[in-house]
C-alpha cells in the first residue's frame, strides 16, 4: 500500500470509516463555509488587498487539504473540510478582482467565462476524480 494511504486506514486504528451522518457533514462542511465565507472573503480582499487575499485563500486552502489528507477521525476532517471552504471562499473573489484588474475589456469577458467554467468543472468532477484515485490505489489494510 502507497504511504499515503496510511492516512485514510491508520495502521494502529484499523479502517477508519465514517458513519452516514459524518459523511453528510464531510460533504456539507466545505460549502456551509464556502456559502458562509464568500461575503467576508470580498471584504478581507478590500481591506488587505486582492493579491495579499488570494495568497493567504491559497495558502489556508493549502493547508486545510493537508489536514484533510492526515484526518484520522470524522471531526478532523469535518474541520479540514470547512477550512477548504472558508480558503476557497477567501480566494474565489480575489481571483475574480484580479482577472477584472489585469485583463483589458476585451479579454476580461472571456477570462472571465474560462475561470468559472473551470471552477465549476472541478467543483463537480473533484469528489468523483478524487474517489476513484483512492479506491483505485488504496485498499485496507487486512487483519494482523
Amino acid at each position: 500500500m502507497p504511504w499515503w494511504c496510511w492516512s485514510l486506514f491508520p495502521p494502529s486504528s484499523g479502517v477508519w470509516t465514517p458513519r452516514p451522518p459524518g459523511l453528510q457533514w464531510i460533504i456539507s462542511a466545505y460549502l456551509l463555509s464556502f456559502v458562509g465565507m464568500s461575503v467576508i472573503g470580498g471584504r478581507i480582499g478590500a481591506i488587505l488587498g486582492h493579491e495579499r487575499t488570494f495568497r493567504l485563500g491559497t495558502l489556508l486552502f493549502v493547508v486545510a487539504s493537508t489536514a484533510a489528507g492526515l484526518a484520522q477521525s470524522e471531526a478532523w476532517l469535518i474541520a479540514a473540510r470547512a477550512a477548504q471552504g472558508a480558503g476557497a471562499a477567501v480566494l474565489r473573489p480575489a481571483s475574480q478582482v484580479l482577472i477584472f484588474k489585469e485583463l483589458g475589456r476585451r479579454d476580461r469577458g472571456q477570462a472571465m467565462g474560462i475561470s468559472s467554467s473551470i471552477s465549476t468543472l472541478f467543483y463537480g468532477a473533484a469528489p468523483r476524480l478524487g474517489h476513484r484515485h483512492l479506491a483505485a490505489r488504496c485498499s485496507p489494510p487486512g487483519p494482523r
